[in-house]
C-alpha cells in the first residue's frame, strides 16, 4: 500500500494506491563459450539488459545469450527485465571478458589430398594457448582436435563426402578474464571417388 504523508497543518494523506511488485532474480551463471556470452535464464523475465564498457545498450535482449567482440576487453554486466506488470531487478556485478581474435585460417590447394595425411589446413594467430580444430563431415558427428602450439592440421580426408574444418585460438589455463576465440570461418573440403 502506497501514500503520501501530509503534514495535517496545510496537507493531508494522499488516497492509498495498493499494488505489487515482483522482484526477478538476478543474471547467475555468466559464461563464455566459443566467444559467445550466456547465463542461465530467469524465471518470468522477458529478456535482459546489457550494459558494455558502462553503456546501456539499447536493444533488449531475448535470448540468454549475447556475441562478445573479439580482439578486445570488454566490461559487461547483466539485468532481466519484465515489462508486464510491476517487476524489477538489479544488474549483476560488472564482469571483464577478452575474446581472442579467431586464427586466420587457410588451404594450401598446391598440396594434392592423396590419401596421406598432409598439413593442408592452416592458420595465422595471434598468442594462444594451442588451438582446438572442428572437423566435420556429412553423416559423420564432429572431430574435435587439440593442437598444442602448430599452426596447422595433418590430416588425410580419405573417405569420400564433403568436410568443413574450422579452428579456434584457446585461451591460457588460469586466466580469469582471457576467453577462446569463436571458430574460424569453415573452410569446405570435398574428396572425391577415385
Amino acid at each position: 500500500e502506497i501514500k503520501a504523508l501530509g503534514n495535517y497543518t496545510t496537507t493531508y494523506d494522499s488516497a492509498s494506491l495498493k499494488d505489487s511488485y515482483h522482484y526477478l532474480d538476478p543474471v547467475t551463471n555468466i559464461r563464455v563459450t566459443d566467444g559467445i556470452l550466456s547465463w542461465d535464464e530467469v524465471e518470468d523475465a522477458q529478456g535482459y539488459r546489457i550494459s558494455v564498457d558502462g553503456v546501456v545498450q539499447s536493444a533488449k535482449l531475448t535470448d540468454n545469450t549475447y556475441e562478445l567482440v573479439s580482439g578486445k576487453s570488454v566490461r559487461v554486466k547483466l539485468m532481466p527485465y519484465n515489462e508486464n506488470g510491476n517487476y524489477f531487478s538489479s544488474w549483476t556485478n560488472e564482469q571483464t571478458f577478452y575474446i581472442l581474435n579467431s586464427p586466420d585460417a587457410k588451404w594450401n590447394s598446391s598440396i594434392e589430398l592423396d590419401g596421406e595425411a598432409k598439413n593442408n589446413f592452416y592458420w595465422d594467430s595471434e598468442s594462444a594457448n594451442g588451438f582446438t580444430v572442428k572437423l566435420e563431415k556429412e553423416g559423420a558427428e564432429p572431430q574435435i582436435f587439440t593442437i598444442a602450439s602448430a599452426t596447422s592440421f595433418e590430416y588425410a580426408y580419405t573417405d569420400t563426402g564433403v568436410y568443413k574444418v574450422s579452428v579456434k585460438a584457446n585461451a591460457p589455463a588460469g586466466d580469469a578474464t582471457t576467453y577462446d576465440s569463436v571458430y574460424s570461418k569453415p573452410i569446405v573440403v570435398g574428396r572425391l571417388a577415385a
